[in-house]
C-alpha cells in the first residue's frame, strides 16, 4: 500500500478562494457517461522492483469487501466503464468473478490490468462472458532474464503462454500489452514487438517509470533524453515492421516526444491530446482504492476519506470540485504541473 503521496487536498485549498461560482463544478449524473477505477485489492503475487504502489517500509495490504464494491458499483449504475487496474493484482482478489458479474450489469465495458501470472485456461475462458474493452498484460521485458529480474516472482514462460491463450480466446482488439520504460530495460523492450507479433498481439502501450523510494533503492531510474528519444525511435520502427499499434500516454515525456508520435499512434488514457490544455479526467473519471479512499485522479494527490459512495459523494467530492475549478481557471496546482502524464 503506497503511502508517499507528495500533494494533498490542503495544497488545492491553499490556492483557491471561492470555487462555487463555476457552473461545471457540480456534475450531474448522466447514464453511460462516467467511468471509475476500482482498486479491489493491493495484494499482489509479485514483488516488482519498480512498483509504483510499493511501500518499502509499510508492506501491509488492503482489500475492499464485496459489500462495499457492490455498494459503489450499484450506486453508479449505467457507467461507461469500470477499470480494475489499480494497486495490486486483480486476480488475487478471491471474489473476482462475482465482482465481474456485478460490474457487467452496471457498465458498458470493463478494463482489467493483470501481470497474467495467476491466469489459467479456466479463468481465461470465463472472461468471454464479460463486456471487456481491454485486458492489458503488464510485461516489461521480452526475455526471461530481464523479466524475472524486474518482476520478482513472475514466470516468463507462463506469462507468454497465457498471453497467447488470452489472444486466441478474446481477440487481439481486446488483449494488449503494456510496459513501463526505465533506463534499465530499453534493450530488452526493443525485442517486444517481435515477440508480441508472434503471440497475435496488435497493441503495445508504453508509459514512463514513476520514480519513488522503492525504484531508487533498486537503482531503477527514469529513462531520460537523449536515450529516451533514441529508444522511442527504434521502438516505433520495430512496431511498424510488425504492423503493431503504439499506445502512448499523453505527455509521455515532453512535447518533443509527443509531437513526433501523436500522428502515428493511438493515444491512450481517455483520448486526450497534447494539444488540449484542459485535462478532462476530473470531469468524468475517478478512482477508489482498496482501503476505500477516493483517489481523485491518476496523479500524486493523496487519497482522501469518502463519506458517501453515491454519485454526488464520489464525483462531487470536494477534492474533485477543487481540481475542476483550478483546471478550468488555468490555475494549475503543482500536483497537476508535475503530473506523470505531463513529464
Amino acid at each position: 500500500m503506497r503511502t508517499n503521496y507528495p500533494f494533498s487536498i490542503e495544497d488545492l485549498r491553499s490556492i483557491t478562494s471561492k470555487y462555487d461560482d463555476y457552473e461545471d463544478i457540480l456534475l450531474k449524473y448522466k447514464p453511460h457517461h462516467y467511468s471509475i477505477g476500482l482498486g479491489v485489492t493491493s495484494l499482489c503475487n509479485l514483488k516488482c522492483r519498480f512498483c509504483y504502489y510499493k511501500d518499502p517500509i509499510n508492506n501491509t495490504s488492503t482489500s475492499l469487501d464485496f459489500y462495499t464494491i457492490k455498494k459503489i458499483i450499484s450506486s453508479l449504475n449505467n457507467l461507461s466503464n469500470i477499470s480494475f487496474s489499480l494497486e495490486g493484482e486483480f486476480f488475487c482478489y478471491k471474489d473476482f468473478l462475482p465482482v465481474l458479474d456485478l460490474a457487467s450489469l452496471n457498465c458498458d465495458s470493463i478494463d482489467i490490468t493483470t501481470n497474467a501470472n495467476k491466469l489459467s485456461s479456466n479463468i481465461i475462458d470465463s472472461l468471454k462472458n464479460y463486456p471487456l474493452r481491454s485486458v492489458i498484460v503488464s510485461i516489461d521485458a521480452a526475455d526471461q532474464e530481464m523479466y524475472e529480474y524486474l518482476r520478482v516472482g513472475g514466470k516468463f514462460d507462463k506469462v507468454i503462454s497465457n498471453i497467447r491463450t488470452l489472444t486466441q480466446t478474446l481477440g487481439n482488439e481486446i488483449v494488449k500489452l503494456y510496459c513501463v520504460v526505465s533506463d534499465y530495460n530499453t534493450s530488452s523492450l526493443l525485442e517486444l514487438p517481435k515477440l508480441a507479433a508472434s503471440l497475435g498481439i496488435k497493441y503495445i502501450g508504453i508509459g514512463q517509470l514513476r520514480e519513488n523510494e522503492w525504484t531508487l533503492k533498486n537503482s531503477i531510474n527514469r529513462c531520460k533524453q537523449p536515450k529516451l528519444l533514441n529508444f522511442l525511435n527504434s521502438f516505433y520502427d520495430e512496431l511498424s515492421k510488425y504492423n503493431l499499434t503504439l499506445m502512448i500516454e499523453p505527455f509521455f515525456a515532453n512535447s518533443q516526444v509527443m509531437h513526433k508520435f501523436v500522428e502515428h499512434s493511438h493515444l491512450d488514457l481517455f483520448d486526450t491530446s497534447p494539444a488540449n490544455n484542459l485535462c478532462p479526467i476530473p470531469w468524468h473519471f475517478t478512482s477508489i482504492l482498496s482501503d476505500g479512499r477516493l483517489f481523485a485522479c491518476c496523479g500524486d494527490i493523496s487519497p482522501i476519506k469518502i463519506e458517501d459512495y453515491s454519485f454526488d459523494g464520489i464525483f462531487n467530492h470536494e477534492i474533485l470540485r477543487l481540481l475542476r475549478w483550478l483546471i478550468a481557471k488555468q490555475r494549475l496546482p503543482l500536483a497537476c504541473l508535475k503530473c506523470h502524464n505531463l513529464l
